[in-house]
This record gives structure tokens, C-alpha cells and sequence, in this order.
């Protein structure tokens, strides 16, 4: 399968992706099966893969409040090949979840940054509304 982008081999891999939920929403599916390029960043995700990605997304969007209210004490385990880790519910997503998912969306925004895509603070933190347009700062000449 060849890149429609920059035609190089696309090649099997598996990656994290976000995804936005709601508005103010966004969660990122872990080992996603993909087909990136070798050459640029373009990547091509299969039917199936939307499919499943579509349906966790429609079970996350019928979670109610009520369904998850003083949940923060529960035991959560993540059993990993060489370790594992137990967490109450507030710790695993206080200093689990969180710092993963920010350290996520900074590269990201550092990625996208670096590949010369205008974005800047307010675009990372959400600020949304209109840009101001740039203008060109003419220098006045030394005499």
C-alpha cells in the first residue's frame, strides 16, 4: 500500500491516537492499528479500526454522571508483563491518566509546532474564538 501523500510505503504499525468525544472532550485510544508512511506524517486508518473507535466513543458519550459519582476510591490494576501497578480510582487518574494525556497533547502540539502549523497557548489551552489576523511590521530604515 502506497502513501497518497508523498507515495512511500505505508507500513503496518500500531500508534495512540486522540479522538474528540464532546466540546470539551478528548480521549486517546491506546494501540490503534495503523498503516503510517515512512516518509511523511500520514498515516491511514482501516474501516474496522473507525468502527471500533466509533464504538467506544458512543459507549463513553451514554456515560452519566450518576454511573461514575464516588467511584474515587475503587481499586484499579494495571498488570503490565513485568510489573503491576494498583491505584485507587482518584490516583490512577490524578497521577496516572492525567500526566500521560497532558504529556500526550504537549507533544503533539510541539510536533505540530515544529512541522510549521500556526498554533500557539491559546490553541493548546482551548481558548478557541477568533485569531487576530497578523499583520507585516514594516522596519523603518536606520539613517
Amino acid at each position: 500500500m502506497r502513501c497518497e501523500v508523498c507515495g512511500a510505503e505505508l507500513k503496518a504499525t500500531k500508534t495512540d491516537l486522540p479522538f474528540k468525544v464532546r466540546d470539551a472532550g478528548i480521549v486517546i485510544l491506546k494501540s490503534l492499528p495503523v498503516f503510517q508512511c515512512a516518509s511523511c506524517p500520514q498515516y491511514l486508518i482501516e474501516d474496522a479500526v473507525l468502527a471500533r473507535v466509533d464504538k467506544t466513543l458512543a459507549f463513553l458519550g451514554k456515560l452519566k454522571a450518576k454511573q461514575i459519582d464516588s467511584s474515587e476510591g475503587r481499586t484499579i490494576t494495571l498488570k503490565f508483563p513485568s510489573m503491576t501497578l494498583n491505584f485507587t480510582a482518584q490516583e490512577y487518574l490524578q497521577g496516572f491518566v492525567m500526566t500521560n494525556f497532558y504529556f500526550h497533547v504537549s507533544m503533539v502540539y510541539a510536533i505540530l509546532r515544529h512541522n510549521g502549523v500556526e498554533i500557539g497557548k491559546r490553541d493548546y489551552l482551548g481558548g478557541g474564538g477568533p485569531r487576530p489576523q497578523r499583520r507585516k511590521v514594516s522596519k523603518k530604515k536606520k539613517r
